[in-house]
């Protein structure tokens, strides 16, 4: 019983994953398609739940662009909050 309790965790915590990499690779997406060359740095301000928005409007986007990057922004942040949440109640992914 224990066993498929952790595999029901583990399994819910791969699909926040997949999430949060399909999310950035959208944000990536728009980025490059306004001609945005996401480095490293920009990278780490953008997905920062504390500085995402001041970085995301130093970035010359169009208004849809930044519409889309801003919702997929917050799914992000929301997305690893409940990947935290499981984290802490799941001993196998200490």
């Amino acid at each position: 019983m224990v066993i498929r309790e952790l595999r029901k965790l583990f399994s819910q915590y791969q699909l926040l994953n997949r999430q949060i990499k399909m999310l950035k690779n959208n944000i990536h997406a728009i980025l490059s398609d306004n001609g945005i060359d996401s480095r490293k740095e920009v990278d780490n301000r953008l997905f920062s739940p504390e500085h995402g928005r001041k970085a995301l409007k130093e970035l010359d986007l169009s208004g849809a662009s930044e519409i889309s990057v801003w919702s997929c922004l917050e799914l992000v942040w929301k997305v690893k909050r409940e990947r935290g949440k499981d984290k802490g109640r799941n001993p196998s992914c200490r």
